[in-house]
């Protein structure tokens, strides 16, 4: 093996079942999430819902199927890495970890910072009272406030688990 192959082989982590579990839990999460947000029960109140672009101009919406989309990557990594598929394995890893540092963290993170700043300054600004009917506080928390936690807590419990071995990165 040159160096090069071995720094691939070496990229490509060792499969740890609760990674696939912790993964597929918060993937549900977020499916169950956009389901319900996506569901008539709220689409046909909401008003945001019937004019121009949609769920597609929010910024918590567009931020909900990212983070559904980095878990699932997430999730389906895990699977790959427990079968001999090296090459797929290491290319989702490397999406993985993209998708988190440029794309899920960042985002979620400016999501959850500028809707309760703004919200604690005024919250008609952001998240109107009339929209308490239309939209369930567990909902709302589930569109702004749980992507910052389950990112930092999925990464904190990963390095914290993984303790003696080295954590190259916050997605592992």
């Amino acid at each position: 093996l040159g160096r090069g192959s071995a720094k691939m082989a070496a990229s490509v982590s060792h499969p740890k079942p609760w990674h696939g579990i912790i993964h597929l839990l918060i993937f549900v999460w977020y499916m169950f999430t956009l389901c319900y947000n996506c569901s008539q029960l709220i689409s046909s109140r909401h008003p945001g819902t019937q004019s121009y672009g949609g769920r597609w101009k929010y910024l918590t919406f567009i931020n909900l199927v990212l983070q559904t989309v980095f878990f699932g990557v997430c999730f389906v990594t895990d699977v790959t890495q427990l079968f001999p598929l090296r090459v797929v394995s290491s290319f989702l890893t490397k999406l993985r970890n993209v998708l988190f540092s440029v794309l899920a963290f960042p985002l979620g993170s400016f999501v959850f910072l500028s809707f309760w700043s703004i919200y604690l300054y005024d919250r008609e600004l952001v998240y109107p009272k009339r929209l308490d009917d239309i939209i369930p506080v567990w909902l709302n928390h589930a569109l702004v406030s749980t992507d910052l936690g389950n990112s930092t807590v999925k990464s904190t419990v990963i390095c914290l688990l993984n303790a003696g071995t080295e954590c190259k990165c916050i997605a592992y």
